[in-house]
């Protein structure tokens, strides 16, 4: 039941539905696909970023890597208890996020099969070529994700503009908003009388509330778009190591 409740938060979500999490799995994939990633990162960050790749592929996708190595580990002993958290963004970094995936939308091949079989050609991949791509596949297919949930919000956009105009609710959703002459009649004098309404109508002390203690996001956010925008050593390297290692379907 804590774990229902944990993944109720969209930002402790291990779905595909949510961009903010398929963002930190690209990022985490790159962070520890990089030479001497576990010396440069350290244990304990390694730790925390392998586990949550492979609790992602796990509660996402379906893809086991072990019996203890599932999402309810990560969660309960890893990320709960863990000093570590995903990486988080105001709107405008959001905005740039966006971007830089899209510029790497431009190196990774069309899918022409679906999510599913994708990830159905992965698993019956040998087991070295899973060592020495399965990271780039999963950067892959975030790609693929990002474009999917593109189409699918223009697609929602366009079918509810059409229900609107074709229905009448986008006008009749403006309507009896005018203020009248006339007191509203859902408020009255009588009302404002009512001694529970009164109990209401009191000023509030502003009390300080203790926030409870947050982990720290494992990456610095202006640092991660760093990353995807090729402003740090090293990445372009990547990106050719990810040229070579595509899944062409």
């Amino acid at each position: 039941m804590a774990i229902w409740y944990w993944q109720m938060d969209q930002l402790h979500s291990l779905t595909l539905s949510h961009q903010v999490t398929r963002f930190n799995v690209l990022l985490a994939h790159i962070a520890v696909s990089s030479p001497c990633a576990e010396q440069d990162l350290g244990s304990g960050l390694y730790h925390f970023l392998t586990n949550f790749v492979m609790a992602w592929l796990d509660a996402a996708l379906g893809v086991k890597h072990g019996e203890d190595l599932t999402r309810d580990y990560f969660i309960t002993r890893v990320w709960k208890k863990g000093m570590y958290d995903l990486v988080r963004w105001r709107p405008m970094q959001i905005s740039r996020m966006k971007a830089a995936v899209k510029k790497l939308e431009t190196v990774v091949p069309e899918c022409t099969v679906s999510g599913e079989q994708f990830w159905e050609e992965v698993v019956n991949r040998p087991v070295e070529e899973h060592r020495k791509h399965g990271r780039v596949w999963a950067m892959q297919y975030i790609i693929y994700m990002e474009r999917k949930a593109e189409g699918f919000k223009k697609d929602d956009q366009l079918r509810q503009a059409d229900e609107n105009l074709s229905s009448g609710d986008f006008a009749g959703a403006f309507a009896g908003l005018g203020v009248g002459d006339e007191a509203p009649d859902c408020l009255s004098e009588e009302l404002f009388e009512r001694e529970e309404v009164k109990a209401l109508l009191v000023d509030v002390e502003d009390v300080m509330v203790q926030q409870p203690e947050e982990n720290v996001p494992w990456m610095d956010p202006s640092a991660a778009i760093d990353v995807l925008e090729g402003n740090i050593d090293g990445v372009g390297d990547l990106m050719r190591t990810m040229e070579s290692s595509f899944l062409i379907m």
